[in-house]
């Protein structure tokens, strides 16, 4: 199996890697959040990354098996559960 680890830089671009069974390097998400991005596994090649935006809406980038990143986007119900000076969960 694989860890996966996320992290922002100073311009609010997260980053992942992910470690482990032949683990890449890592990857640029992009992004321009704030706070600290979190990480949800589902299945052993599902992972979804969570991040506040500056206008307090919640974002996720997503990645399915072999496939690449889909890129950020409003998660459904984003504004309801997060300030924009917190991390996301």
């Amino acid at each position: 199996g694989r860890t996966y680890v996320a992290g922002r830089v100073a311009d609010g671009s997260v980053w992942v890697r992910a470690i482990g069974s032949g683990g890449f390097g890592w990857t640029a998400l992009g992004g321009g959040v704030v706070g600290r991005p979190a990480i949800a596994l589902r299945e052993p090649d599902v992972v979804h990354i969570f991040a506040n935006s500056p206008s307090g809406y919640i974002y996720q980038n997503d990645k399915y098996g072999s496939a690449g990143w889909s890129g950020w986007s409003i998660t459904p119900n984003g504004a309801c559960c997060a300030k924009a000076d917190s991390s996301p969960l």
